[in-house]
């Protein structure tokens, strides 16, 4: 079934990349939101767009590359405390 297709997709503590075949693309676009991984494709697989974010889930990372989203990977957050001054 799809669920436990789905379910199979997702046992994994890895998540790079994965692949939903089907001529259905109401089926496709539902369950590709649901698989787990950093790039899903429909009916093809490692097409690469750099304006895209790539990256993986779970142990294959969990940062991004390209586009907007890579400035996160070059970013480290601090956090500034100080006394109000009058």
């Amino acid at each position: 079934t799809e669920e436990e297709a789905i379910q199979l997709a997702n046992d994994t503590e890895y998540g790079l990349g994965a692949s939903v075949w089907t001529m259905d693309k109401v089926k496709m676009m539902r369950v590709m939101k649901q698989v787990n991984a950093g790039s899903v494709w429909g009916n093809g697989w490692y097409s690469v767009d750099d304006n895209m974010p790539f990256g993986g889930m779970g142990c294959s990372g969990t940062s991004r590359e390209h586009g907007p989203w890579s400035l996160e990977f070059y970013t480290e957050t601090k956090a500034l405390y100080y006394p109000s001054m009058k």
